[in-house]
């Protein structure tokens, strides 16, 4: 592989909601690093790619100046035309193989969806994914038609696996322990981040389930 590997999600994992206007984007964004959030993923189907990428742009300089890490869902064009962190890949994107053919000298952090498969997963690895994320995990207002990721699946991946797993969909305050205690390394979060009024607060509260976990796991 060409690419460079970089540092891969891992604590709290903020994905852009969809709903948001710019102004509302960047507060959102704001809050989130004031409270040491490092990992974000920009992933907006509705704008047009002159929109996302005057967006991605701004947001990625906010977090990087915050030592933070952007992955762009999807859009590899747009990753690497501003330079962020990575690229997140799901089942309709381009697949691993192809983003090497068309893209051979990237040097981005490249992440795949693998749904509730651990043989998808297992060929991700080895075909140079940096990360996996399994999901939905729980039942998703962003994707309600998902299929659902059993919880074994993340204890059982850590056998089977040697780079880093993400958990995304239907992920709250009241289940994140749920998952977190399965030895994922990520949660990828996007509705229970979505209120901006009670957003302070939530982060707070996530971070804080994150902090508790890792005491448990080194005491």
């Amino acid at each position: 592989m060409t690419h460079i590997k970089h540092a891969t999600p891992s604590g709290l994992y903020a994905i852009t909601p969809e709903s948001f206007g710019f102004n509302q984007l960047i507060e959102w964004a704001e809050c989130l690093l004031a409270h040491r959030v490092q990992w974000f993923q920009y992933r907006r189907k509705q704008l047009s790619k002159q929109q996302m990428l005057d967006e991605a742009q701004i947001l990625n300089q906010l977090i990087t100046h915050h030592d933070g890490h952007l992955i762009i869902n999807d859009h590899v064009d747009l990753a690497t035309e501003i330079n962020a962190h990575g690229v997140h890949l799901g089942a309709s994107d381009l697949t691993l193989t192809e983003l090497q053919e068309r893209f051979p000298s990237h040097r981005l952090m490249v992440g795949a969806s693998c749904y509730n498969s651990l043989e998808l997963a297992v060929e991700a690895q080895h075909k140079g994914a940096d990360y996996v994320a399994f999901g939905s995990v729980f039942a998703s207002q962003t994707k309600p038609q998902a299929v659902l990721a059993p919880l074994h699946l993340f204890s059982e991946s850590q056998t089977l696996l040697t780079i880093p797993t993400v958990a995304i969909g239907g992920i709250n305050l009241d289940n994140a322990s749920v998952i977190l205690n399965t030895g994922v390394t990520a949660i990828a979060v996007v509705q229970a981040l979505s209120n901006l009024t009670t957003l302070e607060s939530t982060v707070q509260q996530f971070q804080q389930l994150i902090e508790a976990r890792k005491q448990h796991e080194h005491a």
